[in-house]
C-alpha cells in the first residue's frame, strides 16, 4: 500500500528529525508527505522579527530536503500558525505590529515559494481556542492576505481554523473565492463536512484517526478528501497525534472491516494526493 500524508511536521531541533522519520514512513508504504513549519518556539523560542521567522522556514526546507534525499516525494509548506498571532499579542505588541510582523513574514515566505524553495504557505487562519476578538479579526485580516498570495503563486494553501462546522467551511470558500486561490486544503478537517468542501472549491485533509476516517467513508463516493498525521514529532507529546507510519495500517483495518475498498485507498492516498499537490505518484 502506498500512503500519500497531506500534513505532517518535522522537529530537526528536538524531535525524531527528518531522517529517521523519513525511513519510518517509507518502510511502511509512505511515498509522498507535506510537512509544515511548526510554531516557532517548537524550535527554540518566539520569533519576534521577520528574520527570525525565515530562520524557522528554512529549518523546515532543509529538514524536507533531507527527506527527500530519504525517498519520500514531499512538500514544504512554510508559514506563520494562528497560534503565533495570539502569542505575540499576549506580549504586548500593538495589533498594527503583529500584523506588519506577520504579514512581513508571509511575504517572505511567498518570496521562498516563488524561488522554489519551499511549495505551498500556510498553515494560516484562526485559533482553533479561544481567543481574544482582536486578534481573531487580526487572524482574518493575515488569512485574507495569504489567501491573495497563494492566487498569486498558483501555490497550495494550508487552512487551520476552529471546527465550526458547514459555517466555518463555508466562510473559508467565500474567502477563497474573493481572492481567487485555487488549491486551498482544509488542515485538519472535520470529517462530516469534506463534501461540502468539495462542492465548495475546497480540499480537505482528515485526520488519521481510525473513528474519524470512518466518519468520513460515510459520505457519498467518489471519495474526494486527503488524510493527514498531523505529526508533531514532539517527544513530549508521543500520543497527540497520529504516527505517518500508523497510516497504513489504519487503512488496511478498513479494508479488512469492508468499510472501503483497494481502489478506493490508492484514490484517497496516491491519486488525491498527487493531484492536488502536483506531484507524480511513483
Amino acid at each position: 500500500m502506498l500512503v500519500g500524508d497531506a500534513h505532517s511536521h518535522v522537529n530537526p531541533v528536538k524531535g525524531l528529525g527528518p531522517s529517521r522519520l523519513a525511513r519510518r514512513f517509507k518502510e511502511s508504504g509512505g511515498w509522498f508527505i507535506a510537512v509544515a513549519s511548526l510554531l516557532s518556539w517548537s524550535y527554540r523560542g518566539l520569533a519576534k522579527r521577520v528574520e527570525d521567522y525565515v530562520e524557522v522556514f528554512k529549518l523546515n526546507v532543509e529538514a524536507v530536503e533531507v527527506m527527500r534525499r530519504e525517498g519520500l516525494v514531499c512538500a514544504a509548506i512554510i508559514g506563520v500558525h494562528p497560534a503565533e498571532v495570539v502569542r505575540l499579542m499576549e506580549t504586548g505588541l500593538k495589533r498594527d505590529e503583529v500584523e506588519g510582523l506577520v504579514v512581513g513574514a508571509y511575504e517572505a515566505a511567498a518570496r521562498m515559494v516563488k524561488e522554489g524553495q519551499a511549495q505551498g504557505l500556510g498553515e494560516v487562519g484562526r485559533p482553533h481556542f479561544p481567543a481574544p476578538r482582536e486578534a481573531v479579526e487580526l487572524c482574518n485580516v493575515i488569512l485574507d492576505h495569504v489567501l491573495e498570495l497563494a492566487h498569486d503563486l498558483d501555490c497550495p494553501v494550508h487552512i487551520h481554523v476552529e471546527r465550526g462546522g458547514l459555517a466555518t467551511v463555508e466562510d473559508v470558500a467565500r474567502r477563497a473565492r474573493a481572492k481567487k486561490a485555487r488549491r486551498v486544503l482544509l488542515h485538519h478537517a472535520e470529517p462530516h463536512v469534506w463534501r461540502r468542501a468539495a462542492e465548495l472549491g475546497l480540499a480537505s485533509s482528515i485526520p488519521a484517526r481510525f473513528k474519524d476516517l470512518v466518519e468520513a467513508l460515510r459520505q457519498p463516493r467518489p471519495l474526494s478528501f486527503l488524510v493527514e498525521s498531523d505529526y508533531l514529532d514532539d517527544p513530549k507529546r508521543p500520543g497527540a497525534v497520529v504516527a505517518p507510519w500508523s497510516i497504513a495500517s489504519s487503512f488496511r483495518k478498513l479494508i479488512y472491516q469492508g468499510a472501503l475498498s483497494v481502489p478506493d485507498a490508492d484514490r484517497i492516498l496516491v491519486d488525491n494526493v498527487a493531484g492536488f499537490y502536483g506531484v507524480e505518484p511513483p
